[in-house]
């Protein structure tokens, strides 16, 4: 370990400190008015105390903590970063707020340790930013990485495996196939009549604006992104696809502009407006802009993420038995994203990222469970199917895993290497 095991304690106690000081104090001098938002800072404060009381319960009566503890540790830390960053509890604005540090050495102290020189230099970042740099500091707590699962068994994966996380699309097991998860927006409770009308008066907009580009000249492919985001708003599709949808077709009006008339492009403008204006109504869409923004993918990074998905769609577009032809379809569509310039590439590399890490979340959190009834025979008369089932979904979830890993690391997901080792070894367990 790079850091002595007594100040490692501490720096993560004070850390949990200075998280709670610095969510609490812009509440001192003002008090939530409404009970949602008084249930949604004590929901927050919660989770919290809740990663502090879990942290001390393991290291409080252990004087010398064994490697086996101190990869635990580290992953019980992740698993809670991970999860504060992608709760639908925690506001999104409040990722931006400044995070102060609570110095546990008076300022003229000169033998600080390395661990808390290192954090002291967080005292000023927003909230998300130090959660981002406390996972960094975690990751290189133990040899400068996360130690290897050793002996883990895979039955135990969705304990160290996030469930899935703000995407574009989410996926489920239904009938022995990989699936998209229909995930409707969630407005707040005090927004959702509005939101109804005004979904009501854009999707008119959007029909009036496909109507017009028919009769024109125009390049097909407009009316094609046009009819394509006003179908996904009619049925109330997930909202990240729907505002990288938009994103998209901003974007392709713009590169047509000079082929339609004034009035055409100023009905696009419009539209798109409000449906940015509709999309940051809901808090799904606003945390997903934040996550998005505070990840830093090199071009190397948005390349593997790009090869892994086509590799993915291609394989599963061949494996009719394991999923249904709406995965394929999915990832192609959300693939196509990235195509978009400046930041909403980025927005597209992310939105494919996380996409993939809830594929692979999914098909582990299902396939644990799965060899686990096998094991022990409560699926009678199965296990021939049931193998060939199980290794097929492994496959693409390794598939997925070592394609994204490194990228995966960088966006604060370390995981994907963790879940690309389990799969290997079970998937090698499986054939012998």
């Amino acid at each position: 370990m790079i850091y002595d095991q007594d100040s490692f304690r501490r720096a993560i106690i004070n850390f949990f400190g200075s998280l709670r000081i610095s969510i609490d104090r812009p509440y001192r001098d003002w008090h939530p008015s409404r009970e949602v938002e008084r249930d949604r800072y004590t929901k927050t404060m919660l989770l919290i105390e809740e990663a502090r009381i879990r942290f001390n319960s393991i290291v409080r009566f252990k004087s010398d903590l064994n490697t086996n503890d101190l990869s635990f540790v580290c992953r019980e830390l992740l698993v809670f970063i991970d999860s504060f960053l992608s709760s639908k509890i925690v506001d999104p604005n409040l990722l931006a707020r400044r995070f102060r540090i609570a110095p546990p050495y008076p300022s003229s102290e000169r033998n600080k340790p390395p661990i808390f020189l290192e954090m002291e230099e967080w005292n000023g970042l927003a909230i998300g930013d130090a959660l981002q740099a406390f996972r960094h500091l975690i990751i290189r707590a133990i040899d400068g990485g996360i130690p290897s699962q050793g002996t883990l068994d895979f039955q135990n994966a969705p304990s160290i495996i996030p469930r899935q996380q703000l995407a574009p699309a989410q996926f489920e097991i239904r009938n022995g196939k990989i699936s998209v998860k229909r995930s409707q927006p969630a407005p707040r409770k005090e927004d959702i009549s509005n939101i109804s009308l005004a979904l009501n008066h854009i999707i008119n907009s959007g029909q009036n604006l496909i109507d017009t580009l028919k009769n024109s000249n125009c390049d097909n492919r407009l009316v094609e992104q046009v009819s394509l985001l006003n179908k996904s708003l009619s049925a109330n599709d997930n909202i990240i696809q729907i505002g990288l949808t938009n994103i998209a077709c901003n974007i392709m009006s713009s590169q047509f502009k000079e082929e339609l008339p004034d009035a055409v492009v100023s009905m696009f403008y419009a539209y798109n407006n409000s449906i940015s204006m509709y999309a940051a109504q809901f808090p799904e869409w606003e945390k997903f802009v934040s996550n998005a923004n505070n990840v830093e993918l090199s071009p190397s990074d948005i390349s593997d993420i790009e090869i892994t998905a086509d590799n993915i769609a291609n394989e599963l577009s061949q494996e009719n038995d394991i999923s249904d032809d709406n995965v394929p379809q999915t990832i192609k569509k959300i693939r196509s994203f990235i195509q978009s310039p400046g930041s909403g590439a980025k927005k597209a590399a992310f939105a494919l990222l996380k996409t993939i890490e809830n594929l692979v979340s999914s098909i582990i959190h299902h396939t644990s469970n799965l060899i686990e009834k096998t094991t022990s025979k409560t699926i009678e008369g199965l296990s021939a199917v049931a193998s060939k089932l199980i290794i097929g979904l492994l496959g693409i979830a390794l598939l997925g895993a070592t394609g994204i890993a490194p990228a995966a690391l960088r966006a604060g997901a370390p995981w994907v290497q963790q879940a690309a080792e389990l799969l290997k070894k079970q998937i090698d367990k499986s054939i012998d």
